[in-house]
């Protein structure tokens, strides 16, 4: 796997801008955004499940496991990132050769739930349609996510 060719530069997600105005993030930010560059060929892609104990959990569930097993979920500025490079390059860009390499079509970026008015947690992940196009959406945190539902995280340490 060429490692240069899953670099990709972190973009501040808003979410009222990307989602809608009733949009927000359901913590705060703390500190100003600062754009890093992340190697995706060295993330792990993490589903959650544990064998034999069904086939989908819910959200605060897969968050949870990710937490005591002490991983470090990517955000939706990593998402942001992705999508300002599908954006310029849709056949090649970095989604596409993960697509290509690991098979993935939902990627999750569990750090940063969003909120609207309702109030309704949801997370920001990629989905790869039928149509072979890369959308950016928010899923409810509180649904089913399933074996084909990957977490994005640090490698561990």
């Amino acid at each position: 796997m060429n490692t240069s060719s899953f670099v990709v530069a972190t973009a501040e997600f808003n979410p009222a801008e990307m989602l809608g105005v009733n949009f927000h993030y359901l913590h705060p930010r703390r500190s100003v955004f600062a754009s890093r560059e992340v190697d995706l060929a060295r993330a792990e892609y993490l589903s959650c499940l544990e064998k034999g104990k069904g086939s989908s959990i819910t959200g605060p569930e897969k968050i949870s496991r990710l937490i005591a097993d002490g991983r470090v979920s990517h955000g939706p500025d990593l998402a942001m990132g992705l999508w300002n490079d599908y954006q310029k390059n849709p056949e090649g860009c970095v989604l596409e050769r993960i697509y290509e390499s690991l098979a993935i079509t939902h990627m999750f970026f569990m750090a940063g739930i969003v909120e609207n008015d309702q109030p309704e947690q949801f997370v920001i992940y990629f989905c790869r349609s039928g149509d072979h196009h890369w959308k950016l959406l928010a899923r409810l945190l509180n649904g089913p996510f399933t074996e084909h539902c990957f977490a994005v995280v640090e490698p561990a340490v």
